[in-house]
């Protein structure tokens, strides 16, 4: 902002432009440029001495903004990052986050199945909540990180199947994500590396106790829905404390499901790493009927 507001005022006071930015005052300011050798604010009217060293450099890059967009002319705000942050900010405050149409628009571009991003959002958030009895919904920047997570978790499957969670993770550490300050981009990343395979990698990850309870919901919400299909979800109870979570599931689903019941098993073990337990219950369906009747 600093930068085009200067350009601006020299345009300006050397007569190559009345108002804003245009391709040809940015190109006869460049030619004088040329002819004086640097950016001397004694030889070039209206250039602040604070703003010489990078003025070659602005100059340069807003010439090149102007060709590859084909721009005669550009207005210049008086904004600057602060405005931003501060209008950013205040429409998070009225339901008008930046963030969320960030997530809306990487689906969109990296051709993220909704229907299954929308499956596996649901049942995470449910895990969670689950977890997190009496917490105000609304109001849980956790749970809005998980769902976010959730949504994006694929989308390194259009790079590649094998190993996309790595893929995913790499896309959102290192993408422009409008809204998203960089440690929650950070945070994004490693809860969506964290959401299959083993959990060895992101052992030292600075992961605090609320990070484990997402990673657990969209884990065990990812491996319940690898059909990806609506098919009837099971009755499903989870708990957590500070040794690690605790799952019940009914007995009959886990043998009608023999590669989610071996994937549960795998799933203790890659908790164990990790220094924590993963206990998972078969439970009857006489058991499973009367808990559903105790709701």
């Amino acid at each position: 902002s600093g930068t085009a507001r200067s350009l601006e005022n020299i345009l300006r006071e050397n007569g190559f432009a009345t108002e804003g930015l245009t391709h040809e005052g940015l190109d006869r300011l460049r030619t004088l440029l040329l002819k004086t050798g640097e950016a001397d604010p004694d030889r070039i009217a209206g250039l602040r001495s604070n703003r010489a060293l990078v003025l070659p450099g602005g100059l340069a890059i807003m010439i090149a903004a102007f060709d590859a967009l084909g721009l005669e002319a550009m207005k210049v705000s008086e904004g600057a990052l602060r405005h931003g942050v501060l209008y950013d900010l205040l429409g998070r405050v009225q339901h008008r986050d930046m963030r969320e149409a960030t997530v809306a628009q990487f689906m969109r571009r990296y051709h993220i199945d909704a229907a299954q991003a929308e499956r596996v959002r649901a049942l995470s958030l449910k895990i969670y909540d689950a977890l997190t009895p009496g917490a105000d919904r609304d109001e849980d920047p956790d749970r809005l990180m998980l769902e976010w997570a959730a949504r994006l978790a694929e989308t390194g499957l259009s790079i590649a199947h094998a190993g996309y969670h790595k893929h995913s993770a790499y896309v959102l550490s290192n993408a422009d994500m409008p809204g998203f300050s960089r440690m929650e981009q950070a945070r994004l990343a490693r809860i969506v590396l964290s959401h299959r395979g083993k959990l060895g990698k992101v052992q030292d990850a600075g992961f605090e106790g609320a990070d484990w309870k997402l990673v657990f919901a969209l884990r065990l919400g990812s491996l319940i829905l690898r059909s990806r299909t609506d098919a009837k979800l099971p009755f499903l109870r989870v708990a957590a404390d500070a040794a690690g979570f605790a799952i019940d599931l009914p007995q009959s689903w886990l043998d009608d499901n023999p590669l989610s019941a071996d994937a549960l098993d795998a799933e203790a073990g890659h908790w164990k790493t990790v220094g924590m337990k993963l206990e998972v219950n078969g439970l009857s369906d006489k058991k499973v009927s009367v808990l559903k009747l105790g709701r």
